[in-house]
């Protein structure tokens, strides 16, 4: 996201409202392991997070940048 919306646009926030959970990327998904299958039990989580998350997130993230763009006249 850095590197398509710029990093000075950016500020990736980590562990907020209170929430220390993983997201991982579809591709981590799919490959599994601690940090996918059993690091989401210490954060109270009762699943896997969805694969479509990753991609979820992402667009937002182009959504709010978008929206905070001035519009040129």
């Amino acid at each position: 996201l850095k590197r398509e919306l710029g990093a000075d646009r950016l500020w990736v926030n980590a562990y907020a409202n209170a929430m220390p959970g993983y997201i991982p990327t579809a591709h981590a998904l799919s490959e599994g392991g601690f940090e996918v299958d059993d690091s989401r039990r210490s954060y109270g989580l009762p699943s896997r997070i969805a694969p479509e998350a990753e991609e979820m997130i992402v667009r937002a993230a182009h959504e709010i940048i978008a929206s905070a763009r001035p519009s040129s006249k």
